[in-house]
């Protein structure tokens, strides 16, 4: 009898799918996540204030984008590191240059910004960059940036040998409108102020390789030659200060330029538009008046025609002393530059630009001098013009330079002429003249003070009663006479003898009877005669 194989067979239980499909099921999520799960990256913040993890929110345009996983102390205790989960898709916000800031409530110069946050909490701003270069960690802004890096435009810098009262925020101007702001104003290592400005598309095709920027801060006012004059760029500018930008009078726009190009930063409108003859060549002129008033930039210029500029006006110039003489090194020299030949109707006259041309117009008279621009200010300027009856001068070369003769002229002359003046009236013997002149008057009062007593006295003797009643009792007298002498005989001698004498004596009481009415009518004829003497007529020298 055979023997019986028996198998069994194991017996599979349907148990064994729950785990089976959990396992599957799980698979599934992990791979789901993982496929819809968004990036992790970590921000770099000094501060930790407002930031709360599983909370705080990062978001876009106010859109929430991740949320906060954990927020840590950073290893040097300097700052801290936050972990945010973003979500699906932001891959591509997450670039080198991106940025990261807080929103929350803050008072600033530009006004008040992030209210919304009392109510709903802090939360990450972020703002995508521009770079090809993708990036996981990053050093997060303590302050909402001027201008994101997501802003379209243009972003210069600026320079200038002076700090102006620009600030972070200031606009910039064309034309009087907002067309950018200011990001960043700080002193350089080399002791200039440095300017970050940022301006909106599309008006940074303004700007070309021939802009000029200048200070357009407060009120600029200008007291020149011209005389006074105002300009403001904006209201804004004149209350917080900006800069403006354009193309000076005259000058055509230039190419376009890139991002980051350097600029200077002029003092103000004025000094844009100033001339700077880049083709001139530089002179100096000694001037033995003041210079006072005559300041860099001021006009040169022949007969109201601008040939150049005013470079410098100092007395440290030590490189050409030795070459002049003792008088000349005691006077002011101005270091100018101008550009002669271009002025055509100076070519006749052999001032053309060269040396030879400068030579041979200074042998002909060519002499600089100061001008006054304007009575108010006192501002000064360099007058060119062609003298006659000058003393001979040469032209001298003085290292780099070439020196122009000078003459005075204008208020500098009339001030020496007034000088001359009151010099000789000085050496005039002017006390000697003051002693005579007193003695004669004291003489004078004296007669005077004579002649008040004489009339005096003679008013007294006319205001006695018997003078008054002499003219009437010699009257009876006469009458008296006349009347004895009618009883006398007319042909006798002593008849005869009486009516002459008693004729003379009438004549005599007549002449008495005129001077008694003279000295009535005026007093002062006992002591100054009546002939008046003849007027005095200047002698011609």
């Amino acid at each position: 009898m055979s023997d019986v194989v028996v198998e069994r067979r194991a017996r599979w239980s349907a148990v064994w799918l729950i785990p089976f499909a959990a396992f599957v099921f799980a698979l599934i999520l992990i791979v789901h996540n993982q496929m819809n799960e968004g990036p992790e990256i970590e921000i770099r913040f000094s501060s930790a204030e407002g930031i709360s993890a599983g909370q705080t929110e990062v978001k876009r345009l106010a859109v929430s984008l991740g949320t906060v996983r954990d927020v840590r102390l950073n290893d040097d205790f300097a700052g801290v590191t936050v972990v945010v989960k973003l979500n699906r898709g932001t891959e591509s916000l997450l670039r080198e240059d991106s940025q990261f800031w807080v929103v929350r409530p803050r008072i600033g110069a530009d006004g008040v910004s992030g209210l919304n946050t009392l109510l709903s909490g802090a939360y990450i701003e972020i703002s995508p960059g521009r770079s090809d270069q993708r990036q996981r960690a990053f050093k997060g802004l303590d302050d909402i940036p001027v201008t994101p890096n997501s802003t379209p435009g243009l972003r210069l810098s600026l320079v200038s040998d002076r700090a102006a009262s620009i600030s972070v925020g200031s606009p910039v101007l064309y034309n009087g409108y907002r067309v950018g702001r200011v990001e960043r104003s700080e002193l350089s290592s080399d002791g200039r102020a440095s300017y970050q400005i940022f301006i909106d598309a599309p008006y940074d095709d303004l700007v070309n390789s021939n802009t000029r920027f200048w200070n357009a801060s407060g009120l600029q006012v200008e007291a020149g030659e011209a005389g006074f004059s105002l300009h403001t760029e904006s209201l804004e500018a004149l209350l917080s200060g900006g800069i403006a930008f354009g193309l000076p009078d005259g000058v055509v726009a230039g190419g376009s330029i890139t991002s980051d190009t350097e600029f200077s930063l002029a003092e103000d409108f004025a000094a844009v538009n100033e001339p700077t003859y880049p083709d001139g060549d530089e002179y100096l002129m000694l001037f033995d008046t003041s210079v006072r008033g005559l300041r860099p930039g001021a006009a040169v210029d022949y007969r109201g025609v601008r040939l150049g500029t005013v470079l410098r006006v100092a007395a440290d110039m030590p490189d050409y002393r030795d070459e002049l003489s003792v008088s000349e090194q005691a006077q002011m020299p101005v270091l100018v530059r101008m550009a002669p030949q271009r002025l055509g109707v100076l070519r006749e006259t052999g001032l053309s630009g060269n040396d030879q041309a400068v030579v041979d117009a200074v042998a002909g008279g060519l002499r600089a001098s100061l001008a006054t621009g304007n009575l108010l200010t006192g501002s000064l300027y360099i007058d060119l013009d062609f003298y006659d009856n000058v003393a001979p001068a040469e032209v001298q070369a003085l290292g780099e330079w070439i020196l122009l003769p000078t003459v005075e002229a204008g208020i500098a002359q009339i001030e020496r002429q007034v000088s001359t003046v009151l010099e000789k009236l000085q050496s005039l013997p002017v006390e000697e003249a003051v002693v005579v002149a007193t003695q004669t008057l004291e003489n004078i009062s004296a007669a005077v003070k004579t002649a008040d007593r004489t009339l005096l006295e003679a008013n007294q003797l006319l205001a006695q009663p018997e003078t008054r009643d002499l003219p009437g009792n010699l009257n009876d007298a006469l009458q008296a006479v006349e009347g004895t002498l009618a009883g006398l005989d007319g042909d006798s001698a002593l008849y005869g003898e009486l009516r002459l004498t008693l004729t003379n004596l009438q004549h005599t009481l007549r002449e008495a009877e005129r001077v008694f009415s003279t000295i009535n009518a005026r007093p002062s004829s006992l002591v100054f005669s009546s002939d008046k003497p003849a007027d005095p007529e200047p002698q011609v020298q």
